[in-house]
Protein backbone atom coordinates (compact mmCIF):
# COMPACT_ATOMS: atom_id res chain seq x y z
CA UNK A 1 0.00 0.00 0.00
CA UNK A 2 1.38 3.41 -0.94
CA UNK A 3 0.43 6.53 0.99
CA UNK A 4 0.83 10.11 -0.09
CA UNK A 5 1.86 12.16 2.92
CA UNK A 6 2.66 15.80 3.34
CA UNK A 7 5.07 17.03 5.97
CA UNK A 8 7.63 19.79 6.14
CA UNK A 9 5.82 21.40 3.20
CA UNK A 10 6.65 18.55 0.83
CA UNK A 11 4.67 15.68 -0.58
CA UNK A 12 6.22 12.27 0.01
CA UNK A 13 5.22 8.79 -1.02
CA UNK A 14 5.77 6.06 1.51
CA UNK A 15 5.10 2.40 0.83
CA UNK A 16 3.90 0.18 3.64
CA UNK A 17 3.99 -3.55 2.90
CA UNK A 18 0.74 -5.25 3.87
CA UNK A 19 2.91 -7.73 5.78
CA UNK A 20 4.19 -4.92 8.04
CA UNK A 21 3.40 -5.24 11.73
CA UNK A 22 1.89 -1.74 11.49
CA UNK A 23 -0.57 -2.63 8.75
CA UNK A 24 -3.94 -4.15 9.59
CA UNK A 25 -6.03 -5.80 6.90
CA UNK A 26 -9.30 -4.18 7.99
CA UNK A 27 -8.14 -0.74 9.09
CA UNK A 28 -5.03 -0.10 7.01
CA UNK A 29 -2.52 1.89 9.04
CA UNK A 30 -3.06 4.36 11.83
CA UNK A 31 -1.87 7.95 11.64
CA UNK A 32 0.45 7.34 14.59
CA UNK A 33 2.08 4.27 13.06
CA UNK A 34 2.53 6.08 9.75
CA UNK A 35 4.18 8.96 11.60
CA UNK A 36 6.58 6.55 13.30
CA UNK A 37 7.49 4.92 9.99
CA UNK A 38 8.13 8.29 8.33
CA UNK A 39 10.40 9.33 11.19
CA UNK A 40 12.38 6.10 10.70
CA UNK A 41 12.38 6.26 6.89
CA UNK A 42 13.59 9.84 6.62
CA UNK A 43 15.76 9.71 9.77
CA UNK A 44 13.98 12.61 11.40
CA UNK A 45 14.16 13.51 15.06
CA UNK A 46 10.41 13.92 15.32
CA UNK A 47 7.34 15.11 13.49
CA UNK A 48 4.73 17.01 15.43
CA UNK A 49 1.52 15.06 14.98
CA UNK A 50 -0.42 18.00 13.58
CA UNK A 51 2.20 18.73 10.91
CA UNK A 52 1.77 15.36 9.18
CA UNK A 53 -1.10 15.24 6.71
CA UNK A 54 -2.10 11.86 5.36
CA UNK A 55 -3.61 12.54 1.97
CA UNK A 56 -4.81 9.07 1.01
CA UNK A 57 -3.73 5.60 0.08
CA UNK A 58 -2.85 5.10 -3.58
CA UNK A 59 -3.61 1.65 -4.91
Amino acid sequence: MVYLCRFRQRNRLIEIPITSEYYHQQNGISHEHLRQLIIQEFQLQQIIKTTLILVNDLQ
